[in-house]
């Protein structure tokens, strides 16, 4: 019985040797071997979810940046009909707007 408690060779139990040492040497390695096993299932996790914040991030500016497009789109589009004679507008200080433009900041201003 003693010999099949032994997990690798040389954990035989020796003559005068301590019987529960062989299991309290065998409970240290399987420790040992979960604590191993779970930090690398932490790193692999983190090595899945690590990129994708960056992925996170792009989506979040593309889409702020649409929003500032589609608004200046419609201020050309408010500045071309208030001025057909001169169309859309080359410098964007003629868009001057009453309505505030949002910023990243939280901010809100006017464009002039």
């Amino acid at each position: 019985m003693q010999a099949r408690d032994a997990t690798r060779q040389g954990d035989e139990l020796q003559p005068g040797q301590d019987p529960n040492r062989v299991r309290r040497k065998s409970r240290w390695r399987l420790v040992i071997a979960l604590a191993v096993g779970t930090l690398l299932a932490v790193i692999f996790m983190a090595a899945l979810l690590v990129p994708r914040v960056g992925v996170h991030r792009q989506g979040i500016n593309e889409a702020g940046t649409l929003t500032r497009l589609r608004r200046l789109n419609e201020l050309q589009n408010s500045y071309a009909a208030s001025h057909p004679t001169k169309g859309f507008a080359c410098q964007l200080p003629k868009l001057k707007s009453t309505t505030p433009v949002g910023d990243r900041t939280g901010w809100s201003r006017n464009i002039s």
